[in-house]
């Protein structure tokens, strides 16, 4: 699909595409290869659309446009499947290619970019921002979300024992949160290389729209850094945690184990059986190393209550 950009959003064929008005275009992979002819752009980046195992986001410079790749995370909790697209930037065109989607996601981007400002004083420059921002539009409600989630988190670990999946999720908030600031990282790239406008496609005056996608990136990619960290924190104060459970527990075992070691002494000191033992004749003897037993447990106890050990 294409749409001429005047007074109006016209939708029009890719025949009527005239160097007067700007024109914005959407199509799919298995598209490209005709219109790249049409326009007459490299069959080299046709077939970097086309490649599967090695793509990669990267942008090309050539005399009369710019191509550039971009592999983004597809939604902000699925961190396993990707969206690819490719752009093509001239003079008076701008056309996205969807390489591969799973939803109508970059198609919903193209249509906010082309309403996105008035067509009354619309150049290229402006389309490329408006299409990047609206792939990064909920990316501050993500990152909020990965606050809270890292901030409760952190009760948790405060508060009461951790679950079993806590390091699990951890590292999945971890991955996410990388994820993100790859993509953010390529469109950095990207928009630098366009704002050097090498090839004199656009119009100086209308780069400052480069530098502000550039400095909005950077500041969404400063605060997924930050939320990393805090996810590197979160991680080291559940190792802190599972130490302390550990050492409390260690602490109850020594406890028994100081208590029951001078008991296991008087136990053997009288399993000797030596025939010279009075207590073995004697008939309050088995009462008296009971007794014995329960002060020496009692003053033990006692010695640690004082120290405050337990």
């Amino acid at each position: 699909m294409f749409y001429a950009l005047g007074d109006d959003v016209v939708s029009i064929t890719k025949e009527e595409i005239s160097q007067t008005f700007l024109t914005a275009g959407y199509i799919k992979l298995c598209e490209l290869e005709n219109t790249a002819e049409y326009f007459g752009f490299s069959n080299k980046t046709v077939m970097q659309c086309r490649e599967e195992r090695y793509f990669h986001s990267s942008v090309d410079t050539y005399s009369e446009y710019y191509f550039a790749s971009l592999e983004l995370t597809s939604g902000y909790y699925n961190a396993d499947s990707s969206v690819r697209i490719a752009m093509y930037v001239t003079k008076n065109l701008f056309l996205v290619v969807d390489i591969s989607s799973s939803d109508s996601s970059v198609l919903d981007c193209f249509l906010k970019s082309i309403h996105h400002f008035s067509t009354s004083n619309i150049g290229v420059e402006k389309l490329v921002y408006a299409f990047l921002s609206a792939l990064t539009e909920g990316d501050s409600r993500f990152l909020e979300d990965a606050e809270l989630y890292i901030n409760e988190m952190e009760r948790s670990v405060l508060s009461s024992p951790p679950e079993e999946d806590f390091n699990s999720a951890i590292l999945n908030v971890k991955q996410r949160l990388l994820l993100r600031r790859g993509c953010y990282g390529q469109m950095i790239d990207i928009v630098e290389v366009l704002e050097e406008n090498e090839n004199e496609i656009f119009d100086d005056s209308q780069l400052k729209y480069f530098r502000l996608f550039i400095d909005k990136a950077d500041r969404l990619k400063d605060t997924v850094s930050l939320l990393r960290d805090s996810a590197v924190h979160l991680r080291e104060a559940y190792e802190s945690s599972l130490e302390l459970q550990l050492n409390k527990t260690m602490k109850i075992f020594t406890v028994f184990t100081v208590i029951f070691s001078p008991l296991s002494f008087i136990a053997g000191w009288y399993g000797m059986n030596f025939t010279t033992m009075p207590e073995l004749k004697w008939r309050g003897g088995y009462v008296f190393v009971i007794v014995l037993s329960l002060l020496t447990a009692a003053g033990v106890l006692l010695f640690f209550k004082k120290k405050r050990w337990i």
